[in-house]
């Protein structure tokens, strides 16, 4: 692990060396929190979530971890926790795939002196939309400083983190992060305690990818729920393993019976009015993905396999 770990890190400094010709404007005052709050959802990790999406803030020894959507208002939010907490500066900073995340480039870490990272297929549309608009990039951000592809090792005071990619799911940019010390998982987008999640199939997302990926947990930490637990799912509170294996077998279902519509010929249109989610959406159509939009997401990751 720890060579893949090096031979990721070599590839992305040649990256690297290739950013120089873009701008990079001096950081701009940081955005307001907006509805973001904060949970400590363990000794030293803090929860900083809005309707959309969460990040993560690790504060171990003498430096701090950021992983998750680099929107204006949670790394405000987690700037104001940073001074509530008394905590060291950022370090690591690691931005999460998400519907405007090429937006969002770093958030604005970099300028803070952090180490930045990004999986290689996000980061190259991030760099493909600063190409796009010549080069300019908004004040107070820039593009993450590396780009990794499988597994990258981060070693905090008290704590290894292992950065991961292991398969496309909610795109084909998506990485997972597990800190061994404390027996944290952040699973990203792959989950969503709160709701359906968002499958994006233009992106690479894969609902097979994803429910590999949970299978994966579920199979491995069933029996040794500490060494994950609290889960992070990408939106949403906090969670188990048993609530993340609800989610999987939710997922399981939909996929077999979105197959054999598909597999029937079946419309999309004609697909939606069977309420194949009916079952599920009392406990998971409520958040900011409805049954139809799942549906359409599912329909479209199906339809792209079987053909």
């Amino acid at each position: 692990m720890i060579r893949r770990a090096r031979a990721s890190l070599l590839a992305s400094l040649v990256l690297l060396l290739g950013l120089t010709a873009w701008p990079r404007a001096q950081a701009a005052a940081p955005p307001a929190a907006g509805d973001a709050h904060v949970t400590e959802v363990a000794h030293g990790f803090y929860l900083i979530s809005n309707a959309e999406a969460n990040l993560l803030l690790v504060v171990s020894g003498d430096s701090s971890f950021v992983v998750g959507v680099q929107s204006p208002d949670l790394v405000a939010k987690a700037l104001a926790t940073l001074q509530d907490v008394h905590a060291p500066a950022v370090k690591y900073a690691l931005a999460i795939d998400d519907e405007r995340a090429v937006e969002f480039l770093d958030g604005g870490w970099g300028h803070r002196g952090a180490i930045t990272f990004a999986q290689e297929s996000l980061y190259g549309r991030m760099w493909k939309a600063v190409a796009n608009d010549r080069g300019a990039i908004p004040s107070g951000l820039a593009l993450p400083a590396i780009g990794f592809s499988a597994v990258v090792q981060l070693h905090l005071q008290g704590e290894d983190a292992h950065l991961m990619h292991q398969r496309n799911d909610y795109t084909d940019g998506d990485a997972f992060i597990h800190f061994e010390g404390s027996g944290v998982l952040y699973l990203g987008p792959v989950f969503t305690s709160d709701g359906y999640p968002r499958i994006d199939a233009d992106r690479g997302g894969d609902l097979t990818g994803m429910i590999t990926t949970v299978t994966f947990y579920v199979t491995n930490f069933g029996a040794a729920a500490e060494d994950i637990e609290p889960i992070i799912p990408g939106r949403g509170p906090a969670t188990t393993v048993a609530d993340l294996r609800a989610y999987g077998d939710m997922l399981r279902a939909v996929e077999t019976r979105m197959q054999a519509l598909v597999k029937d010929g079946k419309s999309l249109v004609d697909i939606q009015a069977s309420k194949p989610t009916a079952a599920f959406d009392a406990r998971w159509g409520h958040g900011p993905v409805t049954p139809d939009a799942f549906v359409a997401m599912v329909y479209a990751s199906v339809n792209a396999r079987q053909h």
